[in-house]
């Protein structure tokens, strides 16, 4: 399950990478026929490409 949050500096999300300050998972689970009150759990990062025009800069997402 992916959660989809905004960044407020993109510069900082590409400079901190893995330690930027990502949110706290939901304490329910976020389907509306479920809410479920369950503690979801980060399992690590992957790695997408973010194009600024000709750059292209590895991000963890």
């Amino acid at each position: 399950m992916q959660i989809v949050f905004h960044v407020d500096n993109i510069e900082e999300y590409l400079r901190k990478g893995k330690d930027y300050n990502f949110p706290a998972p939901p304490d329910r689970c976020p389907y509306p026929d479920c809410k479920c009150r369950v503690k979801l759990k980060k399992h690590g990062f992957y790695y997408r490409y973010y194009l600024d025009g000709p750059n292209c800069v590895k991000i963890a997402i």
